[in-house]
């Protein structure tokens, strides 16, 4: 499964959105012949690599819909990722 990058999106960022890991992205850049402190182009497509590094937090990501985007700068408040209710259910 290929994943597309958004406006805003670095490959850490999609890591997290789609597979609840930072080390996705690393998997993902070496798949797609990049690296990973390159700034991607937004619309590029990358590989989903098959490995689950934390299936807790891939299945909070995907049932609360997280897309982080880190990229650009963003007020302090919208760079949380997370809800306090998560480390009340994930502590």
């Amino acid at each position: 499964m290929e994943v597309i990058l958004q406006r805003g999106q670095t490959l850490w960022d999609l890591a997290v959105q789609h597979k609840g890991d930072w080390r996705a992205g690393i998997d993902m850049a070496r798949s797609a012949g990049r690296s990973m402190t390159e700034t991607p182009q937004e619309g590029a497509s990358y590989p989903l690599p098959s490995v689950v590094y934390d299936k807790a937090l891939e299945r909070y990501a995907k049932l609360n819909k997280i897309e982080p985007a880190t990229l650009e700068q963003l007020p302090r408040a919208a760079l949380r990722v997370f809800s306090p209710s998560f480390s009340e259910v994930f502590a």
